[in-house]
């Protein structure tokens, strides 16, 4: 997924990236080599009541579904979604599939 996100990175405003399958946001860390300095400085997080982080967003990457496709936001988003994910007014640009073939991700754009 970071693989095919990373190269377009630049061309949206806002990333939006599911939380379906856990804490996604480790792995745009640890593939992108983001640099730490730029992540504390762009993290939104919380903890939870267990003590654990959340992290909500860093840089232009959001982790949860979008809130909506509501024409009068601003800006060009990419979605990432689980299968069966995305809104009906999304534009689809791409899928990723499980090693079975099944869909895991979905890609779309507003």
């Amino acid at each position: 997924l970071v693989e095919f996100v990373n190269p377009m990175k630049e061309d949206y405003e806002r990333i939006y990236v599911t939380n379906t399958y856990g804490r996604p946001y480790i792995y745009f860390l640890f593939y992108l080599n983001y640099p730490p300095q730029e992540y504390w400085m762009t993290k939104t997080a919380e903890r939870d009541w267990f003590g654990f982080w959340t992290v909500e967003s860093f840089d232009r990457f959001i982790f949860s579904d979008p809130p909506g496709t509501n024409p009068a936001q601003n800006g060009k988003w990419l979605i990432v979604s689980g299968p069966g994910g995305l809104a009906k007014e999304v534009k689809k640009i791409g899928k990723i599939d499980f090693p079975n073939g099944e869909t895991a991700f979905e890609m779309g754009e507003r």
